[in-house]
């Protein structure tokens, strides 16, 4: 539990790069918000929570042993996130549902045997993934009113099986590192932290030129990604001058 897992942290700098697009693409629904910053909120309330279940599963349940992965047994486990949905739910984002995804992945993905499940199935996940959530869209899109129930099953069962699908796909293939995922991986969290800051700057400021949507969505994302890794840079060069400087005072010191 103690090795660090390069595609855990691969997949965590993905999912924070694919921010930059996803705002964009969502601009004119969050204008309106206070803060984006908000969800970090979230998650220190979700730690905290996980911190408590971590404590009390240490002192009653020490020894909690899971034989084997089956096909059955992780699919299962998704429904622990629908279970946890009305638990806290403000807005539409729930503390419930999210604190039963943090909790598998504490518990169930690190384990190697659930890896190499999740490795050997990806391409029976992914093709799950793939028509439950075409149903989910056309549902959504066609036929809420008449298949509501359809479409949140599909809804869930497309949100399952995708996570699956991503954890296996970069357990397979991307579990490495080197000088740039390294890098990518120390700053990924200034980059969530700066990068709406520059997206809606450069919308902002570009809105006043066109009018075209496609190009609304895409120089933004170029200036986004662009600024902000300049900044990740020169953060990271601050820091190891900064380090590097007390390290001297300290040894002068000595």
């Amino acid at each position: 539990m103690g090795q660090r897992r390069h595609d855990i942290d691969n997949l965590r700098t993905f999912c924070i790069l694919l921010l930059v697009p996803y705002h964009a693409a969502m601009a004119f629904n969050c204008w309106g918000e206070a803060n984006y910053v908000w969800f970090l909120l979230y998650l220190f309330l979700i730690s905290m929570l996980a911190l408590v279940v971590s404590k009390l599963q240490e002192k009653f349940l020490k020894q909690v042993h899971w034989n084997t992965p089956s096909v059955w047994k992780v699919w299962l486990f998704g429904l622990l996130p629908v279970i946890g949905k009305p638990v806290l739910d403000i807005g539409g984002k729930s503390i419930g549902a999210y604190l039963m995804f943090f909790l598998i992945g504490y518990y169930v993905f690190y384990r190697e045997d659930v890896t190499g499940f999740l490795k050997k199935y990806f391409p029976l996940h992914l093709v799950i993934f793939l028509i439950a959530d075409l149903f989910n869209v056309y549902l959504f899109c066609y036929c809420k009113d008449l298949h509501a129930v359809m479409n949140t099953v599909c809804m869930f069962a497309a949100q399952w099986f995708g996570i699956l699908t991503v954890v296996g796909f970069f357990a397979k293939f991307l579990n490495f590192s080197n000088e740039r995922t390294a890098f990518l991986c120390k700053n990924s969290f200034a980059f969530y932290i700066l990068h709406f800051v520059f997206l809606v700057a450069a919308q902002f400021c570009f809105s006043r030129y066109t009018s075209s949507t496609v190009l609304l969505f895409l120089v933004p994302c170029v200036v986004a990604y662009l600024v902000t890794f300049l900044c990740c840079v020169l953060f990271s060069r601050m820091k190891k001058r900064v380090l590097s400087g007390a390290g001297k005072r300290d040894g002068v010191r000595k």
